[in-house]
């Protein structure tokens, strides 16, 4: 009886540690809840996605999927001047910006919130960034961003991307080239929301069998070794 018991214990052991892997490696292989997709316009097919970035969201500032279906969806990915965005802001002169019809700023983490590099480039001159693009520091991947100063006054989308991110926006896919940018859900991450609560409750029936198989080893086990004794003593 207990060999068996200890077999089953195996198994489920084993059926948990495969659920909790699963688990994980679809967190790591979809860790961006949107994506920064990088635009290359043509006459003949209109935009087309040539490259894009994972990116993570923030608790303040527009909805990403309402901000999609508006007509501020696609501009060009552009810096501010100071850098970092923490006090006032101010658009950089570009040598072509003939397919840009709003900004996005892009901008470093680093020396203020995340709200507060939000509500400057909001308020940028002479017309504000209808989005702001945060790119963590080199190594580090994006990860989920709260407000503080200013928060409640975001009127639009903020995400994060990596360091390599900003270097394409800003670099062989800039502005100045004639690329624009879009930002969007990533339905991988989707995907990987509607699939975890099932993925929770597997995972929790299991915890649960496991949990119930091993009270009833550990008193059967007892209940042995206490008879055992008794009829030892006799």
């Amino acid at each position: 009886m207990f060999i068996v018991l200890e077999k089953i214990h195996r198994h489920i052991f084993s059926v948990f540690f495969y659920l909790i892997l699963v688990l994980y490696n679809s967190r790591v292989c979809v860790f961006g809840q949107y994506l920064v997709e990088i635009l290359e316009y043509t006459e003949l097919d209109g935009y087309r996605a040539v490259a894009h970035c994972d990116a993570t969201g923030a608790n303040f500032g527009t909805d990403i999927s309402t901000f999609l279906f508006g007509m501020n969806s696609v501009g060009c990915a552009l810096p501010t001047e100071p850098p970092l965005a923490c006090s006032d802001v101010e658009k950089p002169r570009l040598n072509s910006t003939s397919q840009c019809v709003v900004d996005f700023a892009v901008v470093s983490r680093g020396n203020c919130s995340f709200s507060e590099k939000a509500y400057y480039v909001q308020q940028a001159k002479p017309f504000g960034y209808q989005a702001l693009i945060v790119y963590n520091f080199k190594g580090k991947s994006p990860n989920p961003m709260s407000g503080s100063k200013f928060a409640e006054l975001i009127q639009i989308p903020v995400v994060m991307v990596k360091y390599e991110c900003m270097q394409s926006l800003l670099g062989h896919y800039s502005a100045e080239h004639g690329y624009t940018v879009t930002i969007k859900s990533n339905t991988g991450y989707n995907d990987l929301i509607k699939y975890r609560f099932p993925f929770i409750i597997i995972v929790g029936i299991c915890c649960i069998v496991l949990l119930i198989s091993l009270l009833i080893y550990s008193r059967r086990k007892k209940a042995i070794q206490w008879i055992n004794g008794y009829l030892k003593i006799q």
